[in-house]
Protein backbone atom coordinates (compact mmCIF):
# COMPACT_ATOMS: atom_id res chain seq x y z
CA UNK A 1 0.00 0.00 0.00
CA UNK A 2 1.57 3.29 -1.11
CA UNK A 3 0.64 6.71 0.27
CA UNK A 4 1.47 10.24 -0.86
CA UNK A 5 3.48 10.82 2.31
CA UNK A 6 5.51 7.65 1.80
CA UNK A 7 4.39 6.26 5.16
CA UNK A 8 4.36 2.49 5.49
CA UNK A 9 2.12 2.42 8.57
CA UNK A 10 -0.90 1.17 6.67
CA UNK A 11 1.22 -1.44 4.91
CA UNK A 12 2.47 -2.80 8.22
CA UNK A 13 -1.08 -3.00 9.58
CA UNK A 14 -2.27 -4.95 6.53
CA UNK A 15 0.69 -7.34 6.75
CA UNK A 16 -0.07 -7.86 10.44
CA UNK A 17 -3.67 -8.74 9.59
CA UNK A 18 -2.49 -11.27 7.02
CA UNK A 19 0.00 -12.64 9.53
CA UNK A 20 -2.79 -12.92 12.12
CA UNK A 21 -4.82 -15.06 9.73
CA UNK A 22 -1.85 -17.39 9.32
CA UNK A 23 -1.27 -17.33 13.09
CA UNK A 24 -4.85 -18.26 13.97
CA UNK A 25 -4.77 -20.92 11.27
CA UNK A 26 -1.73 -22.42 12.97
CA UNK A 27 -3.31 -22.22 16.44
CA UNK A 28 -6.36 -24.04 15.13
CA UNK A 29 -4.38 -27.23 14.57
CA UNK A 30 -1.82 -27.04 17.39
CA UNK A 31 -2.19 -28.05 21.01
CA UNK A 32 0.67 -26.41 22.88
CA UNK A 33 0.56 -29.06 25.61
CA UNK A 34 1.56 -31.72 23.07
CA UNK A 35 3.81 -29.88 20.63
CA UNK A 36 7.36 -28.88 21.72
CA UNK A 37 7.82 -25.14 22.02
CA UNK A 38 10.84 -25.22 19.69
CA UNK A 39 8.62 -26.76 17.01
CA UNK A 40 6.10 -23.94 17.46
CA UNK A 41 8.90 -21.39 17.03
CA UNK A 42 9.95 -23.09 13.79
CA UNK A 43 6.38 -23.18 12.56
CA UNK A 44 6.15 -19.44 13.12
CA UNK A 45 9.32 -18.90 11.09
CA UNK A 46 8.05 -21.17 8.31
CA UNK A 47 4.36 -20.23 8.11
CA UNK A 48 3.87 -16.76 9.56
CA UNK A 49 7.09 -14.80 9.17
CA UNK A 50 7.12 -15.10 5.32
CA UNK A 51 3.57 -13.71 5.24
CA UNK A 52 4.17 -10.87 7.71
CA UNK A 53 7.58 -10.08 6.22
CA UNK A 54 6.43 -9.88 2.61
CA UNK A 55 8.01 -6.94 0.79
CA UNK A 56 10.32 -6.10 3.71
CA UNK A 57 12.82 -4.66 1.22
CA UNK A 58 10.47 -1.71 0.83
CA UNK A 59 9.00 -1.07 4.27
CA UNK A 60 11.84 -2.11 6.60
CA UNK A 61 13.47 1.39 6.89
CA UNK A 62 10.12 2.82 7.99
CA UNK A 63 9.70 0.61 11.05
CA UNK A 64 10.07 2.00 14.56
CA UNK A 65 12.82 -0.46 15.46
CA UNK A 66 15.00 0.46 12.47
CA UNK A 67 14.49 4.15 13.23
CA UNK A 68 15.79 3.50 16.74
CA UNK A 69 18.96 1.96 15.29
CA UNK A 70 19.42 4.84 12.84
CA UNK A 71 19.00 7.51 15.52
CA UNK A 72 21.52 5.72 17.76
CA UNK A 73 19.76 6.82 20.92
CA UNK A 74 19.05 4.80 24.07
CA UNK A 75 16.00 2.72 23.21
CA UNK A 76 13.44 1.28 25.57
CA UNK A 77 11.67 -2.00 24.97
CA UNK A 78 8.29 -0.35 24.13
CA UNK A 79 9.97 1.45 21.22
CA UNK A 80 11.49 -1.80 19.95
CA UNK A 81 8.28 -3.80 20.21
CA UNK A 82 5.80 -1.19 18.94
CA UNK A 83 5.79 -2.32 15.29
CA UNK A 84 2.63 -4.28 14.36
CA UNK A 85 4.60 -7.25 13.03
CA UNK A 86 6.64 -7.52 16.23
CA UNK A 87 3.46 -7.44 18.32
CA UNK A 88 2.29 -10.46 16.35
CA UNK A 89 5.61 -12.22 16.99
CA UNK A 90 5.43 -11.58 20.73
CA UNK A 91 1.81 -12.79 20.89
CA UNK A 92 2.91 -16.06 19.33
CA UNK A 93 5.82 -16.47 21.77
CA UNK A 94 3.67 -15.75 24.83
CA UNK A 95 1.00 -18.16 23.64
CA UNK A 96 3.49 -20.98 23.04
CA UNK A 97 5.22 -20.48 26.41
CA UNK A 98 1.90 -20.13 28.22
CA UNK A 99 2.18 -16.69 29.82
CA UNK A 100 -0.15 -13.69 29.78
CA UNK A 101 -0.07 -10.73 27.41
CA UNK A 102 1.19 -8.50 30.24
CA UNK A 103 4.41 -10.51 30.60
CA UNK A 104 7.64 -8.54 30.14
CA UNK A 105 8.74 -8.61 26.51
CA UNK A 106 12.40 -8.58 27.54
CA UNK A 107 11.91 -11.78 29.55
CA UNK A 108 10.15 -13.41 26.59
CA UNK A 109 13.05 -12.63 24.26
CA UNK A 110 15.57 -13.76 26.86
CA UNK A 111 14.07 -17.17 27.66
CA UNK A 112 12.98 -18.04 24.12
CA UNK A 113 16.36 -17.06 22.66
CA UNK A 114 14.57 -15.07 19.96
CA UNK A 115 15.23 -11.65 18.45
CA UNK A 116 12.67 -9.31 16.85
CA UNK A 117 11.39 -10.47 13.46
CA UNK A 118 12.42 -7.20 11.84
CA UNK A 119 16.07 -7.80 12.77
CA UNK A 120 15.91 -11.26 11.22
CA UNK A 121 15.00 -9.55 7.93
CA UNK A 122 18.01 -7.21 7.91
CA UNK A 123 20.21 -9.60 5.93
CA UNK A 124 17.53 -10.01 3.27
CA UNK A 125 17.12 -6.23 3.07
CA UNK A 126 20.85 -5.53 2.72
CA UNK A 127 21.21 -8.16 -0.01
CA UNK A 128 18.37 -6.47 -1.90
CA UNK A 129 20.09 -3.07 -1.61
CA UNK A 130 23.33 -4.59 -2.87
CA UNK A 131 21.59 -6.07 -5.91
CA UNK A 132 20.11 -2.67 -6.73
CA UNK A 133 23.54 -1.04 -6.36
CA UNK A 134 25.09 -3.54 -8.77
CA UNK A 135 22.18 -3.17 -11.18
CA UNK A 136 22.72 0.59 -11.29
CA UNK A 137 26.19 0.05 -12.76
CA UNK A 138 24.83 -1.98 -15.66
CA UNK A 139 23.19 -0.79 -18.87
CA UNK A 140 20.02 -2.73 -18.13
CA UNK A 141 16.99 -0.72 -19.15
CA UNK A 142 14.49 -1.74 -16.46
CA UNK A 143 12.13 0.16 -14.21
CA UNK A 144 13.81 -1.08 -11.01
CA UNK A 145 17.18 0.38 -12.04
CA UNK A 146 15.63 3.74 -12.95
CA UNK A 147 13.59 3.84 -9.75
CA UNK A 148 16.69 3.21 -7.65
CA UNK A 149 18.64 5.88 -9.53
CA UNK A 150 15.86 8.39 -8.88
CA UNK A 151 15.80 7.49 -5.18
CA UNK A 152 19.53 8.11 -5.02
CA UNK A 153 19.50 11.31 -7.11
CA UNK A 154 16.62 12.94 -5.22
CA UNK A 155 17.73 11.61 -1.83
CA UNK A 156 14.25 10.25 -1.15
CA UNK A 157 13.32 8.92 2.31
CA UNK A 158 13.79 5.20 1.51
CA UNK A 159 17.31 5.70 0.16
CA UNK A 160 18.48 8.15 2.81
CA UNK A 161 17.14 5.95 5.63
CA UNK A 162 18.85 2.91 4.10
CA UNK A 163 22.19 4.71 3.81
CA UNK A 164 22.00 5.88 7.42
CA UNK A 165 21.11 2.36 8.57
CA UNK A 166 24.05 0.85 6.70
CA UNK A 167 26.39 3.48 8.16
CA UNK A 168 25.33 2.27 11.61
CA UNK A 169 25.47 -1.46 10.89
CA UNK A 170 28.50 -1.57 8.60
CA UNK A 171 30.78 1.28 9.72
CA UNK A 172 33.65 1.84 7.29
CA UNK A 173 36.06 3.87 9.36
CA UNK A 174 38.90 1.49 8.50
CA UNK A 175 38.19 1.64 4.75
CA UNK A 176 40.00 3.89 2.30
CA UNK A 177 37.98 6.30 0.17
CA UNK A 178 38.12 3.94 -2.83
CA UNK A 179 37.08 0.97 -0.68
CA UNK A 180 34.10 2.88 0.69
CA UNK A 181 33.03 3.69 -2.85
CA UNK A 182 33.51 0.25 -4.36
CA UNK A 183 32.75 -2.13 -1.49
CA UNK A 184 29.15 -3.20 -0.94
CA UNK A 185 27.76 -3.53 2.60
CA UNK A 186 28.35 -6.89 4.25
CA UNK A 187 24.91 -8.36 4.93
CA UNK A 188 26.20 -10.83 7.55
CA UNK A 189 28.02 -8.07 9.41
CA UNK A 190 24.90 -5.88 9.31
CA UNK A 191 22.82 -8.72 10.72
CA UNK A 192 25.38 -9.37 13.46
CA UNK A 193 25.59 -5.69 14.48
CA UNK A 194 21.81 -5.37 14.49
CA UNK A 195 21.57 -8.32 16.88
CA UNK A 196 24.38 -6.86 18.98
CA UNK A 197 22.51 -3.55 19.24
CA UNK A 198 19.35 -5.36 20.33
CA UNK A 199 21.17 -7.41 22.96
CA UNK A 200 22.53 -4.20 24.49
CA UNK A 201 19.04 -2.71 24.58
CA UNK A 202 17.73 -5.95 26.11
CA UNK A 203 20.39 -5.90 28.82
CA UNK A 204 19.58 -2.28 29.71
CA UNK A 205 15.89 -3.16 29.97
CA UNK A 206 16.60 -6.07 32.31
CA UNK A 207 18.73 -3.89 34.56
CA UNK A 208 16.27 -0.99 34.77
CA UNK A 209 12.89 -2.77 34.86
CA UNK A 210 11.96 -3.25 38.53
CA UNK A 211 9.59 -6.05 37.63
CA UNK A 212 12.60 -8.06 36.38
CA UNK A 213 14.63 -7.72 39.61
CA UNK A 214 14.49 -11.46 40.27
CA UNK A 215 14.92 -12.36 36.60
CA UNK A 216 18.08 -10.35 36.03
CA UNK A 217 19.70 -11.83 39.14
CA UNK A 218 20.44 -14.99 37.11
CA UNK A 219 19.62 -14.25 33.45
CA UNK A 220 22.60 -12.67 31.69
CA UNK A 221 22.16 -13.42 27.98
CA UNK A 222 19.54 -14.12 25.32
CA UNK A 223 19.40 -17.88 24.83
CA UNK A 224 16.72 -20.53 24.93
CA UNK A 225 16.26 -21.90 28.43
CA UNK A 226 16.25 -25.63 29.31
CA UNK A 227 12.73 -25.49 30.72
CA UNK A 228 11.51 -24.53 27.22
CA UNK A 229 12.85 -27.76 25.77
CA UNK A 230 12.92 -30.19 28.71
CA UNK A 231 9.73 -29.63 30.71
CA UNK A 232 6.12 -30.43 30.01
CA UNK A 233 3.84 -27.58 29.02
CA UNK A 234 2.26 -27.34 32.48
CA UNK A 235 5.43 -27.36 34.57
CA UNK A 236 7.35 -25.24 32.06
CA UNK A 237 4.55 -22.71 32.18
CA UNK A 238 4.85 -22.52 35.98
CA UNK A 239 8.61 -21.92 35.72
CA UNK A 240 8.09 -19.19 33.13
CA UNK A 241 5.55 -17.42 35.31
CA UNK A 242 7.82 -17.44 38.35
CA UNK A 243 10.97 -16.41 36.44
CA UNK A 244 9.24 -13.61 34.53
CA UNK A 245 7.20 -12.31 37.48
CA UNK A 246 3.87 -12.77 35.70
CA UNK A 247 2.33 -14.78 38.54
CA UNK A 248 -0.31 -13.88 41.10
CA UNK A 249 1.97 -13.44 44.11
CA UNK A 250 1.39 -10.33 46.17
CA UNK A 251 4.61 -8.67 44.99
CA UNK A 252 2.84 -8.35 41.63
CA UNK A 253 -0.81 -7.84 42.52
CA UNK A 254 0.13 -5.26 45.16
CA UNK A 255 2.12 -2.97 42.87
CA UNK A 256 -0.49 -1.81 40.36
CA UNK A 257 -3.46 0.55 40.27
CA UNK A 258 -4.98 1.72 43.51
CA UNK A 259 -2.83 -0.77 45.44
CA UNK A 260 0.46 0.93 44.52
CA UNK A 261 0.77 2.92 47.76
CA UNK A 262 -0.61 0.14 49.96
CA UNK A 263 2.67 -1.59 50.70
CA UNK A 264 1.10 -4.00 53.17
CA UNK A 265 -0.74 -5.69 50.27
CA UNK A 266 2.61 -7.00 49.03
CA UNK A 267 3.21 -8.97 52.23
CA UNK A 268 3.04 -12.74 52.44
CA UNK A 269 -0.44 -13.78 53.68
CA UNK A 270 1.03 -16.89 55.33
CA UNK A 271 3.74 -15.09 57.31
CA UNK A 272 1.95 -11.82 58.03
CA UNK A 273 -1.23 -10.62 59.66
CA UNK A 274 -2.37 -8.40 56.81
CA UNK A 275 -4.76 -6.31 58.93
CA UNK A 276 -2.15 -5.64 61.60
CA UNK A 277 0.52 -4.86 58.98
CA UNK A 278 -1.73 -2.17 57.45
CA UNK A 279 -1.59 -0.22 60.71
CA UNK A 280 2.09 -0.99 61.36
CA UNK A 281 3.07 0.44 57.98
CA UNK A 282 1.42 3.74 58.91
CA UNK A 283 3.60 4.12 62.02
CA UNK A 284 6.76 6.29 61.79
CA UNK A 285 10.12 4.63 61.34
CA UNK A 286 11.45 1.90 59.11
CA UNK A 287 9.54 -1.34 58.59
CA UNK A 288 10.73 -4.59 57.09
CA UNK A 289 7.61 -6.46 56.01
CA UNK A 290 7.85 -10.02 54.73
CA UNK A 291 7.12 -9.50 51.05
CA UNK A 292 5.65 -12.39 49.08
CA UNK A 293 8.09 -12.42 46.19
CA UNK A 294 9.82 -15.17 44.22
CA UNK A 295 12.74 -15.48 46.64
CA UNK A 296 10.46 -15.77 49.67
CA UNK A 297 8.35 -18.47 48.01
CA UNK A 298 11.33 -20.54 46.89
CA UNK A 299 13.42 -20.12 50.02
CA UNK A 300 11.59 -19.13 53.20
CA UNK A 301 7.82 -19.37 53.22
CA UNK A 302 6.67 -22.15 55.61
CA UNK A 303 3.63 -22.85 53.43
CA UNK A 304 5.86 -24.80 51.02
CA UNK A 305 8.19 -26.50 53.50
CA UNK A 306 6.95 -30.01 52.67
CA UNK A 307 7.26 -29.41 48.93
CA UNK A 308 10.87 -28.21 49.25
CA UNK A 309 11.82 -31.52 50.89
CA UNK A 310 11.37 -33.25 47.53
CA UNK A 311 14.30 -31.29 46.06
CA UNK A 312 17.83 -32.70 45.97
CA UNK A 313 20.16 -31.49 48.68
CA UNK A 314 22.27 -29.67 46.06
CA UNK A 315 19.27 -27.74 44.77
CA UNK A 316 18.16 -26.94 48.32
CA UNK A 317 21.61 -25.60 49.10
CA UNK A 318 21.58 -23.40 45.99
CA UNK A 319 18.19 -22.02 46.98
CA UNK A 320 19.29 -21.34 50.56
CA UNK A 321 22.27 -19.39 49.22
CA UNK A 322 20.09 -17.65 46.59
CA UNK A 323 22.17 -19.05 43.73
CA UNK A 324 19.45 -19.39 41.14
CA UNK A 325 21.17 -20.24 37.90
CA UNK A 326 22.00 -23.92 38.75
CA UNK A 327 18.41 -24.81 39.66
CA UNK A 328 17.27 -23.88 36.13
CA UNK A 329 20.03 -25.81 34.35
CA UNK A 330 19.20 -28.83 32.22
CA UNK A 331 20.14 -31.44 34.83
CA UNK A 332 17.94 -29.85 37.54
CA UNK A 333 15.18 -28.01 35.74
CA UNK A 334 12.61 -30.84 35.64
CA UNK A 335 12.74 -31.33 39.42
CA UNK A 336 12.67 -27.57 39.97
CA UNK A 337 9.74 -27.19 37.57
CA UNK A 338 7.69 -29.86 39.33
CA UNK A 339 8.25 -28.18 42.69
CA UNK A 340 7.40 -24.69 41.37
CA UNK A 341 4.25 -26.04 39.72
CA UNK A 342 3.13 -27.62 43.02
CA UNK A 343 3.93 -24.42 44.92
CA UNK A 344 1.75 -22.32 42.64
CA UNK A 345 -1.01 -24.92 42.72
CA UNK A 346 -0.93 -24.84 46.53
CA UNK A 347 -0.96 -21.04 46.60
CA UNK A 348 -3.70 -20.74 43.98
CA UNK A 349 -5.73 -23.96 44.17
CA UNK A 350 -8.68 -22.65 42.16
CA UNK A 351 -6.45 -21.61 39.29
CA UNK A 352 -4.46 -24.86 39.10
CA UNK A 353 -1.17 -22.92 38.83
CA UNK A 354 -2.56 -20.80 35.99
CA UNK A 355 -1.92 -17.66 38.00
Amino acid sequence: VFTLSGSMRQTLQILRQKGLRAYFGMKKYICTSNVPKEAVFKLFDSLIRPVAGYGCQIWLPGTRLIKCIIQNTPSKMPDITSDPIEKLHLSSLKWSIGVSKQTSNAAIYGDSGRIPVILSLVKQFVNFFNRLSMLENTATDCIVRHAFSEQKRLRLPWYTATVRLLERLDPRDAYTKDQKKNTLPNSLLCEHNAEKWFKQAWNEECQTNRKLHFYCSFKKSIQIEPYITECSYKTGKAVAKLRMSCHGLNIETGRYGSNYNKKHLRCCPTCTDMNAMEYIMELPGEHNPIVEDEVHVLKDCPLYIDIRKDLDSTIQENISQEVWDPIFQKENVRKTANVISRMLKLRFPKQDSDC
